[in-house]
């Protein structure tokens, strides 16, 4: 995919994940796709979103 869209100019960064459930085994692999993403493009962002219901207390908005 970076390969592919390299040249577009409206890609502004890469996510590498998108509410995934945190884990060791989650971060390792995290940690082994932005390093193996960054050589093939070294001027973008690399994004993670993640999921924060595994948080012990989740934000809350508000009564």
């Amino acid at each position: 995919m970076i390969a592919r869209d390299y040249n577009r100019s409206s890609i502004i960064s890469w996510s590498i994940t998108s509410e995934s459930a945190k884990s060791p085994e989650r971060n390792a692999f995290l940690h082994e796709l932005a390093a193996a993403a960054r050589p093939l493009d070294a001027t973008r962002l690399i994004t993670a979103t993640t999921n924060r219901s595994s948080l012990a207390e989740p934000h809350k908005t508000g009564d």
